[in-house]
């Protein structure tokens, strides 16, 4: 985790998104390191239970790039994304 918030502080990312953030681990780990990084984190799944993340997080249920049409980022990550196809 610490090497992740190394890059965003290189970056001086301030604005983070998050991709298919599943329940929101990582999202808090971050969060926990620097409160100074806003993120949003989007899942589509609605049948995920999340961790119990802090307000600071703005989580939304729903689809890249959809739910944040118009919205700019600093930095954009996905990790352990899964597909299923019909």
């Amino acid at each position: 985790m610490k090497d992740i918030y190394q890059l965003f502080e290189s970056l001086n990312s301030k604005n983070i998104l998050s991709i298919g953030s599943g329940i929101g681990y990582i999202e808090k780990r971050i969060y926990e390191l620097s409160k100074k990084i806003n993120i949003t984190a989007i899942e589509p799944s609605i049948e995920i239970n999340r961790f119990r993340l802090p307000n600071k997080i703005d989580f939304r249920h729903g689809f890249f790039p959809n739910i944040v049409k118009g919205e700019k980022f600093d930095f954009a990550y996905a990790c352990f994304i899964d597909y299923c196809f019909n």
